[in-house]
């Protein structure tokens, strides 16, 4: 994790992520947001906790390290030769970000895998949906927990905050849901329940970060 040098530097600063943006966009985006995507973002801008939110993470937005940007697992290479390290690709979109942009995406990797890999059907109740996940959640909070530790042992004591990560999380699972209704004709159960799932993060962070990540803020 590089701070940020003193001075001019070559590495751009980020804007603020386009999904923070979406309680309010430009009318650029409705040209650009067709079918589901649009339809995904009537539904976000009708609850209220997205407008708060997001309008919170932007101000809180400051560029201060070097973020990757988009740092989702299919950005994550493990090579095969022992004991080589992970390596991050594409590093296209990186620059001067939020030091808890790039966690909070990474943990949001793990929420969207356990949500996708429920049974997508009406027929089931909520206990009974949850139950049925391929990867429940139990079982990926341990891989949550060495993730979130790594991060801290390399970054600068202090820069990154739970509830901030949380709180970027869930602004990326918004992100995912509308990418996904944007490879599908409606906003199907699973971008929904993304939805969900990122509103009540927003609402209540701290609760989140413990219920759904099995973090606490004094884990180090």
């Amino acid at each position: 994790r590089h701070s940020r040098p003193s001075g001019s530097s070559p590495v751009a600063d980020l804007a603020v992520p386009w999904v923070l943006t979406l309680d309010c966009p430009e009318l650029a985006v409705f040209r650009e947001f067709q079918g589901a995507r649009n339809r995904a973002l009537r539904i976000i801008q009708q609850h209220p906790e997205f407008g708060s939110a997001f309008a919170r993470l932007r101000r809180r937005w400051h560029c201060r390290v070097l973020v990757h940007n988009d740092p989702r697992w299919d950005n994550l290479l493990v090579p095969i030769a022992e004991g080589a390290g992970l390596r991050i690709v594409d590093w296209e979109l990186a620059g001067w970000g939020d030091p808890a942009w790039d966690l909070g995406a990474m943990l949001a990797q793990y929420l969207a895998c356990w949500v996708t890999s429920m049974p997508a059907t009406a027929t089931l109740d909520t206990t009974t949906t949850l139950a049925l996940a391929r990867y429940p959640l139990a079982r990926m909070q341990p891989a949550i927990r060495a993730c979130w530790l790594s991060y801290q042992r390399h970054a600068e004591p202090g820069s990154v905050g739970l509830v901030p990560a949380t709180e970027y999380a869930a602004a990326t699972l918004v992100q995912l849901a509308v990418e996904r209704a944007a490879s599908t004709s409606h906003v199907d159960g699973v971008a929904s329940v993304l939805l969900q799932v990122s509103a009540n993060m927003l609402r209540w962070p701290a609760d989140a970060a413990a219920t759904l990540l099995g973090l606490a803020e004094d884990d180090r």
